[in-house]
């Protein structure tokens, strides 16, 4: 029996962003009312990333997962882990790519 192997397709060049939160940072933090705006960024073709801006901290700060930084692959999971999140009443900007 032959057997197929998978190939997986290359990951486009990303660049890191310098500040990040963790989920469960990201959520106290919520609670807090600390959290000013969230701006949505797709940063390569169907591939988001959510930053803050938060109250006492300068720049934006991404929400990071185990991994390294969040990253979703289409706005409909994006704004379900928002509402999960209970992120409903913050003013979110949306940035897309040229």
């Amino acid at each position: 029996m032959a057997t197929t192997r998978r190939v997986r397709k290359a990951a486009p060049e990303l660049e890191l962003p310098g500040n990040e939160v963790s989920q469960v940072d990201f959520i106290s933090l919520l609670h807090k009312r600390a959290v000013h705006e969230l701006v949505i960024v797709e940063f390569a073709p169907n591939l988001y990333r959510i930053e803050a801006i938060i109250a006492w901290r300068t720049g934006r700060w991404t929400l990071a997962g185990w991994r390294g930084p969040r990253n979703f692959r289409t706005l409909e999971t994006l704004v379900r882990h928002l509402k999960t999140m209970g992120a409903t009443q913050i003013v979110t900007r949306l940035e897309l790519l040229p």
